[in-house]
């Protein structure tokens, strides 16, 4: 019926298993214990938007296999995580896809202190992310020196089965990190991105964070070495007692446009934006809460607010916002009831009022909700049902219905691979 395009896995496939021998070359012949674990599962999302059907089914598998372990924690691992969609509009299906999220061997001690990733991975430091087809080498003897490179090529969003040109489509970080001292720990950071065979991004960056009695403290700033001028400070810190938890954010950025964008010529103004944060726990684990939050613009600024009460199951908060980008005031509710040891309960609301034109008189109503089941089991198995709803004034009707059944995976020895 159909078969997807494995024109990425043949790729990888024809460059990973050489990697596989190589690395098995340099171990010892009295390989350890091997194993198998991850998670296999089956989503069909019904949508009913404006009268217009729509059936997208989801196949995802993540799996980690442990081929080989040493007596000194080393390892060789390989991580994969697959994920295939398409849309059954019709009579038949549409626009399939198959993303490969990861897809990768480590090896771990070998040397001692050296960890190995070759393959698609998600790679980042400080200032930078990307998910990348290529190498990654960390290295840290002890708490003083850690040593982060990766390098290779960006995956397209939208033809994730193709692996770019490393020259067209480089990606290349480093991260240096240390600890001076006992609560200071710092951050080197670079970042350099390549589009079409020109710089897209090119940053470096300097990090610290530290804790001071009960305040945490972190700060970061990024220098846009593509556009010769500051990229962005960011301001972070946050106190906690045993019944109060406060945090505070100051955040000075420019917009992420690619450097070798048109849209680079533009002249911008940078974002600068405030965020707080307070909770106060006032009986067991029933808390406050509030939030303020504020854009900082040239010609009008916009804030938000909220407050409300949380515990571990319900929370109730009540937002406003005003300023630019419009008006809103809304209502937002969760709710998880355990209804016996496997199954769970869950919903939740949201109703609010909006205008985004200073010019419009009257406010348009907006509505969602969601509520749904979720069972586990014992064995590995869990299945989840959600129904979804959704009205605003663009969207006069939308339904919809997730439903997702997955079952975990284990064979051998795994020792948790899966976080590594």
């Amino acid at each position: 019926m159909f078969c997807p395009k494995l024109t990425a896995l043949r790729r990888l496939r024809g460059w990973i298993v050489p990697l596989i021998i190589i690395g098995a070359s340099f171990l010892p012949a009295d390989a350890g214990a091997t194993g198998l674990s991850g998670q296999i599962s089956s989503e069909c999302y019904i949508i009913d938007e404006n009268d217009s059907i729509h059936v997208r089914p989801f196949e995802r598998l993540r799996a980690d296999l442990l081929a080989w372990k040493g007596v000194e924690k080393q390892s060789l691992t390989f991580h994969t995580y697959l994920r295939w969609t398409g849309d059954w509009s019709s009579d038949k299906l549409t626009d399939p896809q198959t993303f490969v999220y990861d897809a990768y061997i480590k090896l771990a001690g070998v040397p001692r202190g050296m960890t190995f990733r070759a393959g698609r991975q998600f790679a980042y430091n400080g200032i930078g992310s990307a998910l990348v087809d290529g190498l990654r080498v960390q290295f840290q003897r002890n708490r003083r020196i850690q040593i982060d490179l990766f390098g290779g090529s960006t995956v397209a969003g939208d033809d994730p089965e193709t692996i770019q040109s490393p020259g067209d489509f480089a990606v290349i970080g480093g991260r240096l990190s240390g600890q001076p001292y006992h609560r200071l720990r710092l951050g080197l950071n670079w970042f350099l991105r390549r589009a079409d065979g020109f710089t897209a991004a090119h940053r470096a960056g300097v990090d610290a964070e530290t804790d001071i009695n009960r305040f945490h403290l972190y700060g970061r700033f990024i220098y846009n070495v593509a556009g010769l001028r500051v990229g962005g400070l960011l301001l972070r810190g946050s106190y906690a007692r045993p019944k109060w938890y406060l945090s505070g954010e100051f955040d000075w950025r420019e917009p992420s446009v690619s450097a070798n964008s048109i849209f680079s010529l533009i002249d911008f103004r940078r974002y600068r934006e405030l965020r707080f944060e307070a909770q106060r726990t006032v009986w067991r684990r029933l808390a406050v809460v509030g939030q303020l939050h504020a854009g900082l613009f040239e010609n009008d600024d916009s804030w938000r607010a909220g407050i409300g009460v949380r515990t571990d199951n319900v929370s109730v908060v009540w937002r406003h916002k005003e300023g630019y980008g419009g008006e809103n005031d809304g209502l937002y509710g969760f709710a998880n009831v355990r209804l016996a040891r496997q199954r769970d309960c869950f919903a939740t609301a949201n109703a609010g009022r909006y205008h985004v034109q200073e010019e419009q008189t009257d406010k348009n109503d907006a509505y969602s909700g969601s509520l749904g089941l979720l069972w586990r089991s014992g064995q590995g198995w869990s299945a989840r049902a959600e129904g979804q709803y959704l009205r605003n004034a663009v969207m006069k009707k939308d339904l919809r219905l997730l439903i997702r059944v997955s079952k975990d995976f284990s064979v051998g020895e795994t020792i948790g691979i899966g976080m590594l």
